[in-house]
């Protein structure tokens, strides 16, 4: 039986790590180091379940965790580039990027939402983060630090779900969803390089 990656539990393990709401005292380093790739996670398997869905509606959880196998960190990391390249007013990028870019502005209908690139700002800024906790010696967690990266992806999972249902009530069943987010999921797929070598 497949159990899914759920962001929102995730989350919650990054909070724990970190000793969100326990009072006073210093998290052990390597649970600060933990709850920030943690938060990052929540965030990669957020988007990428979303990602499977839109590839593949109706599909399975066994079905939707194999096609998510198909995203990698470096695909989305490109998706969220091309939203903030999207919502600059720059208008020069490489021919490949350039299309892509119209994409996003062309189903944004040229306004790309705030919360779309809340996610997109927060998975870059989270990735270079993870990199950091997870690899670097040098790598000194600061809780308050931690916690701010725990909030941010909290944030931007919170606009994921705006986008995906297509409407901000809480507990809102999918509607219609944000045809910008539904755009850049396509495009972290095409980045990712899709079932090759998978």
């Amino acid at each position: 039986m497949t159990r899914p990656i759920y962001g929102s539990r995730l989350i919650l393990t990054a909070e724990h790590l970190a000793g969100v709401g326990a009072g006073r005292g210093r998290p052990a380093l390597s649970d600060l180091r933990r709850a920030t790739s943690t938060a990052y996670y929540a965030l990669f398997h957020q988007l990428i379940r979303h990602g499977a869905f839109e590839f593949l509606p109706g599909a399975t959880e066994a079905e939707a965790a194999d096609v998510a196998r198909w995203f990698s960190h470096s695909g989305v990391f490109a998706a969220a580039g091309l939203v903030r390249d999207a919502a600059s007013s720059r208008s020069q990028f490489g021919k490949h990027d350039r299309t892509a870019i119209m994409a996003i502005r062309s189903a944004s209908r040229g306004a790309i939402p705030p919360g779309l690139l809340t996610v997109a700002d927060a998975f870059q800024s989270l990735q270079a983060a993870r990199e950091s906790a997870d690899y670097d010696g040098n790598y000194d967690p600061v809780r308050a630090v931690t916690v701010n990266h725990i909030e941010d992806a909290r944030a931007a999972l919170t606009e994921t779900r705006f986008l995906w249902t297509g409407q901000k009530a809480p507990g809102a069943r999918r509607g219609v969803v944000d045809p910008g987010y539904r755009t850049v999921l396509r495009l972290a797929l095409l980045k990712s390089g899709g079932p090759r070598g998978r």
